[in-house]
């Protein structure tokens, strides 16, 4: 005795294409497929993209989050900050996303910042 389900529950015999297509580009135009691709150095993806700056700024905001999250001080920060090629000493009370703040009101712009280090 077979027992058969309900028409509502069988299986369509229907199979669409379950494949996805891709497309891979290469940059080599050779058509040589056996040489070695050049692999390109971090200088010259840096240069490629125009990351430099990226890496830049990154660099300085990652030193500045050190420098609060340093727990020898918490207020006045001695820092030594190098802006436009000078070289200055400075006191910082705060910070924004986009700038420092120092002991004497003055506001630096964290763009306009190239190196900073603890005192």
């Amino acid at each position: 005795m077979e027992d058969k389900l309900p028409h509502i529950y069988t299986n369509k015999n229907v199979i669409s294409s379950n494949n996805r297509k891709f497309y891979y580009s290469l940059e080599d135009k050779d058509p040589d497929k056996n040489k070695k691709i050049k692999k390109d150095t971090k200088e010259d993806i840096l240069d490629k993209y125009n990351l430099r700056n990226t890496i830049k700024s990154n660099d300085i905001n990652t030193k500045i989050i050190n420098i609060f999250k340093n727990s020898n001080s918490i207020y006045k920060i001695g820092v030594n900050i190098n802006i436009n090629g000078h070289n200055e000493e400075k006191y910082l009370i705060g910070r924004t996303n986009n700038t420092l703040i120092t002991i004497d009101g003055e506001i630096i712009n964290i763009k306009d910042i190239d190196d900073i280090n603890l005192i």
